[in-house]
């Protein structure tokens, strides 16, 4: 008998052991579909992109858009690198540094980047033939302007900050359709709202407030404008407010106190008459009948 006790033991703790084995191990792999892993896109080499597109963004000189836009699309998909990136007027541009920053991941093929840029400007003689004379820049290639043209105002420098999105393309990081915009804070999602319609009535109502809501941001006194809560930085009078077309508002379903505005935002370099239109998403809340701005960034629907 104490023979048999023992055989009768060593099958029970046997039993005993496979059935941790199965629940532990073989069960959770039998009957359950693994979560996909998630890997970010590479994080310097985002950043590399998106500083290498300000860069080349950020300089301009009469009569060279042809050679900056052919630069600007080698690192774009798009209309990132088309009409909505060429500046307007008679200025001298040059990015002097460019410190790409923070990101925020969308998924694991699209982020947006906070770079930083220190630019140089500079505004041509008054008549049109010592403009002629003085344009040495003009035989460089690429979008780079070279040093100030002879004869020229030199206005100094002064820092702006740009929020890039950026993704992957055919195993390399470029800038995403939507093209870089103006912002003072960090990278932030602005996406469509779900189940999002255009309200006319909302969209006629609100094209004042972001009007006013953008000349603000421009000179950082957005305090009054901004949802409660919300800090906006703003971009320090780098540039001025010049126009906002093709504005509208998407309301999410069954909500009708926040939502999503796009339009295209025109900038003028404080001091000079340098121009640039940016697509822009601007998240709208309402609070006792008023709208409010609670975020800008990249029009994510332009892509």
């Amino acid at each position: 008998m104490p023979g048999l006790w023992l055989w009768v033991a060593r099958v029970a703790v046997a039993v005993i052991f496979l059935a941790g084995l199965n629940q532990v191990f073989i069960k959770p792999f039998r009957g359950t579909t693994m979560a996909a892993v998630v890997v970010p896109m590479n994080a310097a080499a985002s950043q590399q992109a998106a500083a290498r597109y300000v860069s080349d963004y950020l300089s301009f000189f009469p009569g060279r858009g042809p050679a900056q836009l052919t630069v600007l699309q080698n690192d774009a998909i798009g209309s990132a690198g088309a009409a909505v990136a060429q500046w307007v007027g008679t200025g001298y541009l040059r990015a002097d540094a460019v410190l790409p920053g923070q990101m925020t991941f969308v998924d694991s093929n699209h982020a947006v980047v906070a770079v930083a840029a220190r630019i140089h400007l500079a505004m041509p003689p008054a008549q049109p033939a010592q403009r002629i004379a003085s344009s040495t820049a003009a035989a460089l290639p690429g979008a780079d302007p070279g040093p100030v043209p002879a004869g020229w105002t030199d206005l100094g420098s002064r820092w702006i900050e740009l929020n890039v999105p950026v993704q992957m393309s055919n195993g390399a990081v470029l800038v995403s359709s939507e093209g870089t915009v103006f912002a003072g804070e960090a990278p932030q999602l602005i996406g469509e709202p779900v189940g999002g319609q255009v309200d006319s009535k909302v969209t006629t109502g609100t094209q004042s407030v972001a009007t006013s809501l953008l000349t603000a941001y421009a000179s950082s006194d957005v305090a009054y404008l901004a949802a409660p809560g919300v800090s906006l930085a703003g971009l320090h009078s780098a540039v001025s407010f010049v126009s906002l077309t093709g504005w509208s508002v998407s309301l999410p379903a069954g909500s009708a106190t926040s939502g999503t505005g796009t339009g295209l935002v025109t900038w003028q370099l404080t001091g000079t008459d340098l121009r640039i239109a940016q697509p822009y998403a601007i998240a709208l809340t309402s609070s006792q009948s008023r709208w409010y701005g609670a975020a800008l960034g990249p029009d994510q629907s332009a892509q």
